[in-house]
C-alpha cells in the first residue's frame, strides 16, 4: 500500500475514532420538560451512536472491543459497554452492534461482549457482506471515490 492509500484512510479512520469518543464522552443535561416524568435537570444522558457503513462495521467493532477491554481493565471483568450509556443506538450496521451490545441475557446483564461483537463481525461479514456485490456496484455505478 501506497502513501497515497494511508493519506485517503488515516483521516476516515481519524473521524471514527473521534466520533466514537466525542460520543462517548457526551453528555446533556436534560431538558427541563423531563422534570414531569420525575427526572432532575442534573441527570445526565449518555449516548452511545454507532455508524453504519457495511463490512466497515469491524472498525468500530474493533474499537468498542478495545474500549471494554480497557473498561474491564478498571472496573472489574463484568464491565460492558452498554453499563456506561443510557442510550445505544445505531444505522444498519451499527444498529446490529446496538442491538448485540443491548440485549439482556438469562441474568439481565448484556448477552454479548463487544469482543463477541468484533468476532461476530470477523467471522460473518464475508457472508452478509459479500465482495461479489461491492464489484457488482462498482460496474454499474462506477468508482465512488476518486483515485
Amino acid at each position: 500500500m501506497d502513501a497515497h492509500y494511508h493519506s485517503k484512510i488515516f483521516p476516515k479512520l481519524t473521524l471514527i475514532i473521534l466520533s466514537l469518543v466525542m460520543t462517548t464522552a457526551a453528555s446533556r443535561p436534560l431538558a427541563a420538560t423531563s422534570t414531569s416524568a420525575g427526572l432532575s435537570k442534573t441527570n445526565m444522558v449518555t449516548v452511545l451512536s454507532l455508524d453504519g457503513g457495511g463490512v466497515r462495521g469491524i472498525i468500530s467493532a474493533t474499537i468498542l472491543s478495545f474500549l471494554e477491554l480497557k473498561l474491564q481493565e478498571l472496573d472489574g471483568p463484568a464491565a460492558r459497554i452498554s453499563d456506561y450509556f443510557d442510550v445505544i443506538a445505531g444505522t444498519s450496521t451499527g444498529g446490529l452492534m446496538a442491538a448485540m451490545l443491548a440485549v439482556p441475557g438469562d441474568d439481565g446483564r448484556p448477552l454479548y461482549t463487544a469482543n463477541d461483537v468484533k468476532e461476530f463481525y470477523f467471522y460473518h461479514a464475508p457472508k452478509i457482506f459479500p465482495l461479489k456485490r461491492y464489484i457488482q456496484i462498482l460496474l454499474i455505478y462506477g468508482c465512488l471515490f476518486d483515485g
